[in-house]
């Protein structure tokens, strides 16, 4: 894996030869003699700036032409380079206190107002001061400060500043695990030995502590600092078996890969943390990565509290500054743990023993897009390579690494028993609803009346409620009514779905989005119909059928924002929505005590895809949702409305049976 921002294109650049000035353009073309005159103008041009004027094509075929007749060349540079280590400008004084007053009164005498500002103001400062931070005080331009270092009364270096992602500080602080504030502190080993005589007084300041730079921003190293360490809890006999097989391997010079079975909330992360810990103590480094993106805050939350300070954060929401400074904080052995979504996977980990694969089933760790990978297969076989362990974990593990298990490919460890901080939190109960009773009775609403009550009943008791529906958007698809066409995708023909909020109907296979049609572009009619539903409607049905709720919406429209999924985590954790509706984002990894309901608005979203996998896609996404609720001491329910109430993924589902679920799948692929 190459550094963020080391991928450097191919410029093409079109330049006028020795003897243009001389020539006849009298024969040419508008658009070659408008060539001819940009390139005499400008020495060169590039040619990314030409096709945005002709198009690509025409301006392809002008530049051949004119190559071939020796008017112009082509040459090729490297773009600039995107991102380079951050660095600060720091000031501090250099002459004694006295000399300093002195040398005020006179910058004053003679009107060098910026000058004796900018030496009251540093005289003012415990030790050495960001200039950014000078700036805010005053108008000092760079000849300013030029010109008091110039005089020896002002020392000017620079400072590199690591990029800590902010995303991770935010979910320390919301913890309570940290300030909420990120800042940059010199000690005395961060200056020079010329640097270093700071005159405070008339005297030598000398001492090795740390200089307070500034009162708005200060080093990871002392956010990391700050961290309040947390007491592994008491393993029982099952985590401590597991915990056992995984330490003998690390141990050995070989690789081996373990398939750690759970039910949710059987503490598996719990194991993760005391394998890494293992790890470490051998010298060793480890990578962990989680399916989503908004997974990771709470993965960070937890690890950091063991792994103070030693936890590094690798995934595209970053910003291209920060992923270079983590890079770098990895390649440098910084860091004992990685953190982060698929691309994690090549971090520049040194000594890597441990590869931990949370939620092992998830599709997001295949990648679609060219280099073509699954994350798993390439943890194996990078373990393989290192001689490193890899620990797969997942409640619903995927049929084929099972499979693998059962064979003895892989090793299997089990948590059969559901864990919470508190005595009797057992797996919730699920009961299913069938929606053509519903129909039969007359409901047609979005809610089945179970559901209806069992939400009224929450609020009422001040819980909290998750609606799960694997569906964006305020409809599936718009179809005319008079000639039965569905508006579909140019390039996948698959249906456009309706979101309500940006008035566009969109593709979610490539993002394809057009103007929602006034007519039907086939036969246009204006008899426009609105069918199906999206959490984008759920969401709208939710504020007309409990108006005294709080809702929170949590799919990828939502969360467009970099610090999205962190602000709708921590607003519904802080009991600052009663309700919270989303996609598959909210079947993972969330663990609330108040949340004592979760609602599956319609399981058959998944169930009926053309898709050999549907019945295990939708056994996985029932199975994991459902362990939201009931993590704390209140309990937990589950209600999964379905017009297939009989499936066997279903009826596995309502069970929380692996089991029996595998043995039917794997029957029907043998």
């Amino acid at each position: 894996m190459l550094p963020p921002g080391f991928e450097r294109k191919v410029l093409t650049f079109i330049s006028p030869v020795a003897a243009i000035d001389n020539l006849d353009i009298s024969s040419l073309t508008p658009q070659q003699r408008q060539l001819i005159k940009l390139v005499q103008k400008q020495g060169k041009v590039a040619l990314r700036q030409m096709e945005k004027v002709w198009g690509k094509k025409k301006t392809q075929t002008i530049v051949s032409q004119m190559v071939r007749r020796g008017l112009v060349v082509k040459n090729y540079e490297l773009e600039s380079i995107k991102i380079r280590p951050k660095k600060r400008i720091y000031l501090c004084l250099s002459a004694a206190a006295g000399d300093v007053r002195e040398e005020i009164a006179r910058l004053r005498q003679r009107r060098a107002m910026r000058q004796a500002a900018l030496l009251n103001f540093l005289a003012q400062q415990p030790g050495p001061v960001p200039l950014a931070q000078a700036r805010r005080n005053g108008d000092y331009p760079a000849a300013t400060v030029k010109a008091l270092s110039n005089k020896g009364l002002v020392n000017a270096w620079e400072v590199e500043v690591k990029r800590t992602p902010i995303a991770y500080l935010k979910a320390l602080a919301n913890k309570g695990l940290v300030s909420a504030q990120e800042k940059v502190v010199l000690t005395a080993e961060d200056i020079t030995a010329e640097e270093r005589h700071l005159a405070v007084e008339g005297e030598v300041r000398k001492e090795k502590q740390p200089l307070d730079s500034t009162n708005e921003q200060d080093t990871a190293n002392e956010v990391y600092q700050r961290i309040t360490p947390q007491a592994p809890p008491r393993l029982t006999a099952a985590q401590h078996k597991a915990l056992s097989s995984i330490r003998e391997s690390l141990g050995q010079s070989n690789s081996s890969v373990f398939l750690l079975y759970g039910v949710t909330g059987s503490g598996k992360t719990e194991v993760y943390l005391r394998a890494l810990a293992e790890a470490v103590k051998l010298g060793k480094r480890g990578i962990v990565l989680v399916p989503e993106i908004a997974l990771t805050p709470q993965t960070i939350e937890r690890f950091s509290a063991r792994f103070s300070g030693k936890v590094g954060i690798l995934h595209s929401k970053l910003s291209l500054g920060e992923q270079f400074d983590e890079w770098w904080r990895i390649r440098n052995g910084e860091v004992d743990v990685v953190i982060g979504s698929r691309s994690a996977i090549f971090a520049p980990q040194p000594e890597l023993g441990l590869i931990v694969i949370d939620e092992e089933h998830e599709w997001t760790y295949k990648q679609d897009l060219s280099p073509r990978y699954h994350t798993r297969s390439v943890a194996v076989k990078l373990a393989e390579l290192k001689e490193a362990a890899v620990i797969l974990g997942s409640a619903t593990p995927d049929v084929e690494t099972y499979y693998q298990a059962q064979r003895g490919d892989y090793h299997l460890l089990e948590l059969p028993e559901r864990l919470t901080p508190y005595q009797g939190s057992a797996l919730p109960r699920v009961r299913i609803v069938d929606l053509r009773d519903e129909l039969k009775a007359g409901n047609r609403s979005i809610f089945s009346r179970l559901l209806k009550q069992a939400i009224d009943k929450a609020l009422i008791k001040g819980e909290q409620v998750i609606l799960f529906f694997n569906r964006r958007g305020a409809a599936s698809f718009i179809q005319c009514r008079s000639c039965g066409l569905v508006l579909s995708c140019r390039r996948c023909q698959v249906a456009l779905s309706y979101h309500s909020a940006e008035e566009a109907l969109v593709c979610h296979q490539c993002n394809y989005r057009i103007v929602v049609p006034q007519t039907c572009p086939r036969c246009s009619s204006h008899r426009l119909k609105f069918l199906g539903i999206g959490t984008q409607k759920l969401e709208m049905e939710v504020g007309l059928t409990f108006p005294q709720a709080k809702a929170l919406r949590w799919d990828s429209d939502a969360t467009r924002g970099k610090h999205s999924h962190q602000e709708i985590l921590n607003n519904f954790r802080n009991h600052k929505a009663d309700i919270l509706i989303g996609t598959q984002m909210v079947a993972k990894g969330l663990d609330i005590p108040l949340v004592t309901l979760v609602g599956v608005v319609s399981s058959d979203t998944s169930l009926n895809l053309p898709d050999f996998r549907a019945g295990e896609k939708t056994f996985q996404l029932l199975t994991q949702v459902a362990g939201r609720a009931g993590r704390g001491i209140l309990g937990g329910e589950v209600i999964i409305q379905t017009y297939s109430p009989q499936h066997y993924a279903i009826r596995a589902a309502v069970s929380h049976d692996y089991t029996s679920f595998f043995k039917q799948e794997i029957a029907y692929r043998l």
